[in-house]
């Protein structure tokens, strides 16, 4: 290695996801209507809320299609921006 670390005690886990664990379903209309989506357009951001993770994006879409009832967004994960979210509701 370039700066004197050892090959063998160093590993690299790479970012992103094994798509092969995700397979496609049939909508649940009982799970969609039980969160208040059923028959809406949803916007999901599921991972790290971190500043540089540009949620702040969400939040301006959020602002102007606020009058849109047909698109809701949903958020999931946690992290430094996470708390901040909470409170611009």
């Amino acid at each position: 290695m370039a700066h004197g670390g050892s090959e063998t005690k160093t590993t690299v886990i790479g970012n992103g996801v094994d798509l092969g664990f995700f397979v496609d379903q049939p909508r649940d209309d009982a799970f969609a209507d039980s969160l208040g989506v059923k028959s809406k357009v949803v916007a999901a951001y599921v991972g790290t809320h971190g500043v540089a993770h540009g949620l702040d994006v969400i939040l301006d879409a959020t602002e102007i299609l606020r009058d849109r009832d047909d698109i809701v967004f949903l958020t999931a994960g946690d992290g430094a921006e996470r708390k901040l979210s909470r409170h611009k509701n």
